[in-house]
């Protein structure tokens, strides 16, 4: 699904055939699916029922495992939260 990673293992945004998708993109878009979808959330994940999960919690249970930072994510959120699209 989102590849391993590791010394010469390429992540899933690594594989973009998109030139003009970023690493903080490809973080929004995976957060956006796991908490809309139940099959697609890590083990050990827990999200609410508003969609919402915990930082520590989906860096323990995915965000380590896909080599991004904290920092990372928080960027990824704040980059996205607002969808030019739909305004």
């Amino acid at each position: 699904r989102f590849g391993q990673t590791g010394f010469g293992v390429m992540r899933r945004y690594d594989r973009s055939r998109s030139p003009r998708s970023s690493k903080s993109d490809w973080i929004s878009r995976t957060l956006a699916q796991i908490g809309r979808y139940k099959d697609r959330r890590p083990q050990g994940l827990f999200v609410d029922n508003s969609g919402a999960m915990k930082l520590h919690n989906l860096m323990k249970s995915w965000g380590h495992q896909q080599g991004v930072t904290e920092e990372d994510i928080k960027k990824a959120v704040r980059d996205n939260l607002i969808n030019e699209r739909t305004q």
